[in-house]
């Protein structure tokens, strides 16, 4: 008898159907636990860049995984801390390529900031669809312990990055002495993270008109016045 229809018209059984043969597909070819617990992450995190954390369901999880629903529970304790791990997943990959670029040794301080800067916003550009989630893990972290202290790691390696090029800077002779070196980087997490609002906000009614990279480019100029020849001074 054919399964009954779900909510996009196919049938009950032919998802059922395909859920198992993802399960089977993994038993066959010796899966360990170790990639079943990554799966559930990735999955999650697939779910929340398409269709936000209203999708992220656990049956919804576990389909797009190929597990079953007891694995979320055995592997994490519950749906929500899975949802919150993929949170952190999603954060890391976007900002902590940055940080990585701007600790080269190899890169002259200035250079280094400014490269810094621009892609802070790049990643902002070319991932639009995970700023709702990357938004979420900053709002959530203050009422979860699993995202706090990951989220917190995360933002004090950022600024701590950007306030040791911006000093730097300031040892240069480039920027001016009354350039505070962990405020102004502070100031530029705000500002990406005021951006990431802005994109988030407008791609929701369908517009467009934030663009990152020139806002990078804006406060490139802003901290080029800033130096001992600049307005700020």
């Amino acid at each position: 008898m054919a399964g009954s229809p779900a909510a996009d018209g196919t049938s009950q059984s032919t998802n059922s159907e395909a859920t198992s043969a993802k399960r089977a597909q993994r038993r066959s070819s010796g899966a360990t636990d170790a990639p079943a617990r990554k799966r559930l992450i990735e999955a999650t995190v697939a779910l929340l860049r398409t269709s936000g954390s209203v999708s992220v369901t656990s049956r919804a999880v576990a389909d797009e995984a190929g597990e079953n629903l007891g694995a979320i529970t055995y592997y994490f304790g519950s749906k929500d801390n899975l949802v919150d791990e993929a949170m952190i997943a999603v954060a890391e990959d976007l900002i902590r390529p940055v940080i990585d670029e701007m600790v080269k040794p190899d890169v002259e301080p200035s250079t280094a900031l400014f490269v810094g800067i621009q892609m802070l916003h790049n990643v902002l550009a070319e991932n639009r669809q995970q700023i709702p989630a990357y938004l979420h893990s900053l709002a959530a972290a203050s009422t979860s312990e699993t995202l706090a202290g990951p989220m917190a790691e995360l933002h004090q390696s950022l600024t701590a990055s950007l306030a040791s090029l911006i000093e730097a800077y300031r040892r240069d002779g480039v920027a001016a002495d009354w350039v505070d070196p962990v405020g102004m980087a502070q100031v530029i997490t705000a500002v990406v993270h005021g951006v990431a609002m802005s994109v988030a906000v407008e791609d929701a009614a369908g517009l467009n008109q934030t663009d990152p990279t020139k806002v990078a480019g804006q406060f490139g100029q802003l901290l080029l016045n800033a130096g001992p020849g600049g307005r700020g001074t």
